[in-house]
């Protein structure tokens, strides 16, 4: 994963938005009704969203893989045309399209959007479209009359092609309400509906694909689109103006402190089973079929969890890496990643392989100080060092990217070499503090080979752009000439990645010496081949997942950034599930719920359950910090994207994967995800932790209920190590949002981010009555700032034999309050 950096605010002038809104209007009494599911929304990228009925249109192409590539904002595409269209660009590596969408409004009340695309060059593809996604939890159940035939769309995956052909009207029904969606066409149109869960059982999506043209385009040729949105009682336009957090009636400050004082209910460091000091205390992680378990504990499964840890972040002063290890275990974390460091390890060196001995003595000074604190750690072999093409011995200038090095690695001898020097840099070092080879310290305990390498990623065509991987690929052809392409190319893959494993692994156990747990290929390309790879070649599987990661719209890595705006419970990660291989231990060393998501207060509920009910090994969430100000200078940086060392919210939620997932609370509780999918809400109630999410009203988690304002997390942890019946100390979270004063969003959905924003943070106001079963008189309340202090006591009211506490973001008008801690005092 690389860096992600947010513009500065003169980007933003130069992003300019048409927001179409449709609204429905009562007919008869004159009574405006509630906006219609209809809403219109054109965004950077030629897009058209339809915003209450989960549909998006957004122009693009299929590649030959079937991977689609859609639309961008170009390099000065953030401004809208004189005449209202809306240009961007498709961007595939040796294929670059031009276009604009141009949407009116016409007197009838239907929108017309027309767009329009012109390829370059020549080129062949599995089709030229504008692609509609329908999320299919909303649709399931209803139909769509095409040309006045009715076709059930079903609830479960029947058949690939729920629609195919070429039609002039299209009206789509949930089956639940008088909603309905029409398209027309002035002509034919030629269109496939795809129902995805029979591709895929993680999508329970619908693809609309408008073909603009199929199998080959011209260069030059302009092809072209026109359709007609229509609904019920269709309003007016209306150009929304861009929404910018501030303090208000909504929003408040919220302080950000990782700092936890020690004993207090935040401090989470003595929580876990088994915590030990230092690492390594009990000899080697192994692998024990799906468990991981300690060389001198055998039998009892152990499981790790932390955050990455990335960039200059991992090279900081000695007392800076000490008091960052106190933090990881203040939110009872027992591990870390170290990644996206190869860079910084080789800082200033000219062929991009040499250590820096000025950043490794620090590093050394980091690893030692988390193996002090009982941390296991887990680090990538190649990340994103910049490696000059002639260290390599290629005669070529200039420095390859990440992508080439991941490519050319498994095929040409002079990038392999080179990596397995690199590789053997790291782990044959003895670290300067504790003495020790880290190929023979036990508190090293995972290695991945390559991050985020398997071929499959990537197109074809730039996988071939490497002379020998064109050259291997030609031969292997030769001898499996009797297969499909796309079969064998996945073969050819499969054996390279199988060698590539073999080469790497004998060369660390046999020359380096070095039993460390290895995993490799841990995004996102994932087939049965590769899938056969991971059982017999490495020890333990590992996979990486973001919920609503962001889709930048413009320059990669910038703002202004698409974000998701759905509920992620109705889709609970389920692909992972099918990540996890039978007979090997299971790990997802990248994990998220992005900000500024608004419902990232699920992360740790949700997470954690996931995790435990499947019995996963190990979580690390991406990422703490890539920047050295979240680790020097806590409270100085705002909430990005992935980093969570800066945001209090996303430290929250990490308690409630600290218990469900650490202390084994949630194992085996896969009907609970059953249960979140279908409703939208989650709940969960283990013998440590009670609580769940919900979008406002009545959560009833059994030993907590709870009444919320807004939509809210809510959950009760016992802190003593007792069941929650008999605990006698326990922390309650209620949490909201938390982001950044002055982030500018499009328009009220949210959903495509303009500025970043900056601090004093932000927490949106909410409150929650919780109703807790707590046998006794003696209780006390009080409501927790940042550091795990107490701020004030809250009072404790009693009904029907629960103990009722009024929880409120407000509740000190100058510091938002997250947390809160329950105390019997009495006996």
């Amino acid at each position: 994963m690389r860096k992600y950096n947010l513009p500065t605010a003169d980007l933003v002038w130069r992003c300019a938005l048409l927001v179409v809104t449709v609204t429905m209007v009562a007919i008869g009494r004159g009574v405006a009704a509630e906006a219609n599911w209809a809403n219109l929304y054109v965004l950077p990228g030629g897009v058209l969203r339809l915003v209450d009925a989960d549909i998006s249109f957004r122009p693009g192409l299929y590649t030959d893989a079937w991977q689609f590539v859609g639309s961008v904002a170009g390099e000065n595409g953030y401004e809208m045309t004189k005449d209202g269209g809306c240009p961007f660009v498709v961007r595939l590596p040796q294929v670059e399209m031009s276009g604009r969408g141009d949407f009116s409004l016409y007197p009838d009340g239907r929108v017309r959007a027309k767009w329009q695309v012109i390829p370059k060059e020549n080129g062949v593809s599995n089709g030229l479209v504008v692609n509609a996604v329908f999320r299919g939890a909303s649709w399931r159940g209803g139909f769509v009359e095409a040309d006045g035939r009715r076709i059930a769309i079903p609830q479960r995956g029947d058949a690939l092609r729920v629609l195919d052909g070429a039609f002039r009207r299209l009206a789509f029904s949930d089956g639940k309400s008088e909603r309905e969606f029409v398209l027309e066409f002035d002509e034919p149109q030629s269109l496939i509906l795809q129902d995805d869960q029979v591709v895929d059982t993680a999508f329970s999506t619908l693809t609309l694909r408008l073909f603009l043209a199929k199998d080959r385009y011209v260069g030059g040729k302009a092809y072209e689109m026109s359709a007609w949105f229509s609904g019920k009682n269709v309003g007016a336009f209306e150009l929304r103006r861009a929404v910018v957090l501030k303090q208000d009636e909504e929003w408040m400050p919220i302080r950000s402190c990782p700092d936890v004082l020690p004993g207090s209910a935040l401090d989470f460091s003595q929580i876990i089973p088994c915590r030990h000091r230092p690492a390594g205390r009990y000899g080697r992680v192994v692998a024990v079929g799906e468990q991981f378990e300690f060389e001198k504990m055998p039998g009892i499964a152990q499981r790790f969890a932390g955050a990455n840890l990335c960039g200059p972040s991992v090279a900081v002063e000695e007392e800076c890496a000490k008091q960052l290890a106190k933090r990881f275990s203040a939110v009872g974390y027992n591990s870390v990643r170290i990644h996206n460091h190869d860079w910084v390890f080789c800082r200033g060196e000219a062929d991009g392989t040499t250590l820096n001995e000025d950043v490794m003595r620090k590093f050394d000074a980091l690893f030692s100080a988390f193996k002090d604190e009982g941390h296991y750690v887990t680090v990538d072999l190649f990340v994103n060092r910049h490696v000059p093409w002639r260290s390599c011995g290629i005669d070529r200038d200039g420095v390859m990217t990440m992508r080439e090095f991941k490519i050319w690695v498994q095929f040409h001898e002079g990038v392999f070499s080179n990596f397995l020097s690199h590789a053997h840099a790291i782990l044959d070092r003895v670290n300067t503090r504790t003495g020790i080879r880290y190929a023979d310290d036990p508190a090293l305990a995972f290695v991945s080979l390559v991050n985020e390498a398997n071929l499959g990623n990537c197109a074809k065509d730039v996988v071939m752009q490497c002379p020998e991987a064109a050259s291997a690929y030609a031969d292997y052809m030769t001898g499996h000439s009797d297969k499909g392409e796309k079969d064998a190319l996945e073969s050819f893959y499969a054996d390279r990645e199988r060698l590539f494993a073999r080469r790497v692994k004998k060369y660390l156990r046999d020359e380096l010496k070095c039993s460390v747990l290895l995993t490799n290929m841990n995004a996102w390309h994932y087939t049965h081949e590769n899938e056969q790879i991971r059982k017999t070649e490495f020890d333990y599987a590992d996979q990486h997942h973001y919920v609503a990661h962001p889709k930048y719209l413009g320059r990669e890595y910038s703002l202004p950034a698409e974000l998701r705006w759905e509920n992620p419970l109705n889709g609970m990660a389920f692909y992972l599930s099918d990540c996890k291989l039978d007979g090997l231990p299971f790990a997802c060393s990248e994990w998220n719920f992005c900000a500024p998501l608004a419902y990232r207060s699920q992360a740790g509920l949700a997470t954690g359950l996931l995790a435990a009910s499947q019995r996963w090994g190990a979580l690390w969430r991406y990422a703490w910090s890539d920047n050295p100000a979240v680790v020097v200078k806590p409270g100085s940086a705002p909430v990005h994207f992935f980093m969570i060392g800066a945001d209090p919210l996303a430290l929250a939620t990490e308690r409630a994967t600290t218990c469900l997932f650490l202390r084994h609370e949630a194992d085996g509780l896969t009907k609970e995800i059953a249960r979140s999918r279908e409703k939208g809400v989650l709940r969960i109630d283990t013998q440590g932790t009670s609580g769940g999410w919900a979008a406002g009203g009545i959560l009833d988690a059994g030993f907590l209920k709870a009444r919320l304002s807004s939509p809210s997390a809510v959950w009760v942890s016992a802190l003593d190590g007792c069941p929650l019946e008999k605990s006698r100390r326990m922390v309650v979270f209620h949490l909201t949002e938390v982001l950044n004063s002055g982030m500018k969003f499009a328009d009220g959905t949210r959903s495509v981010l303009l500025e970043g924003g900056h601090v004093p943070l932000l927490a949106r106001k909410g409150e929650a009555q919780i109703s807790l079963p707590l046998a006794g008189d003696m209780w006390k309340a009080y409501a927790l700032a940042a550091d795990g202090t107490r701020k004030m006591e809250l009072p404790v009211e009693v009904r029907c034999d629960r103990k009722l506490i009024n929880a409120a973001v407000d509740c000190d008008p100058r510091d938002a309050t997250l947390a809160y801690e329950l105390v019997c005092e009495g006996r």
